[in-house]
């Protein structure tokens, strides 16, 4: 039976030290950081990195291969640094999406949408999707999906914590071994590294 562990962050914009988030996601067999700087990239080895913005974008490693989806709606300033193409991974049968919408703005809703039909038994939606369950509960059930995160995984303005980050599937898979990284939060406004193993049923 296949087993990936699998390292998820978005990057905080501030930081200018890879060595804590490449130390922790060390034994993972894929990487996704959302809004990663370029300047980084050799950090993380071998991977694949496309650029949505300011020399900010996706990098994703560990796949067999990687195309790219294209998000609607994403022309709306000031969300160009979020995720404009989104990275589909495959590994053997399995394929994991590393998810990063923009929000605020009135097409927020219509890329979640977009990026939850992509999921079909054998694959898992993972990143920041910036809305907790309860907001976008409609949209689970719609595409007839699991949130496997129950963890809060990011610190909002006034120091509230929050679930925003996702791992989502259908049925064919099962998701176990969450660790969220919460002492890696030290800026307001920030999201935790997490990580989390797939296997196939």
């Amino acid at each position: 039976v296949l087993m990936i562990r699998v390292g998820c962050y978005n990057w905080f914009h501030d930081r200018t030290d890879s060595s804590v988030i490449s130390d922790i996601f060390q034994d993972c067999d894929v990487v996704l950081l959302q809004r990663f700087p370029e300047v980084l990239c050799e950090a993380f080895g071998k991977s694949e990195y496309r650029t949505n913005w300011n020399q900010h974008g996706m990098l994703s490693k560990g796949a067999d291969k990687i195309q790219y989806h294209e998000l609607p709606n994403n022309a709306v300033s000031p969300n160009q640094s979020q995720g404009k193409f989104i990275p589909i991974l495959s590994i053997g049968d399995i394929k994991i999406i590393n998810c990063l919408p923009s929000y605020d703005h009135p097409g927020a809703t219509e890329q979640l949408d977009y990026l939850m039909s992509l999921v079909d038994d054998n694959t898992v939606l993972a990143g920041d999707m910036h809305w907790t369950d309860r907001r976008i509960n409609r949209l689970y059930i719609k595409h007839q999906l699991t949130n496997h995160m129950q963890m809060d995984t990011f610190t909002g303005q006034r120091g509230q914590r929050l679930s925003l980050d996702k791992i989502l599937t259908r049925s064919g898979l099962t998701i176990s071994d969450i660790v969220v990284h919460d002492e890696q939060a030290t800026n307001n406004i920030e999201h935790y590294p997490y990580e989390f193993t797939i296997h196939e049923k």
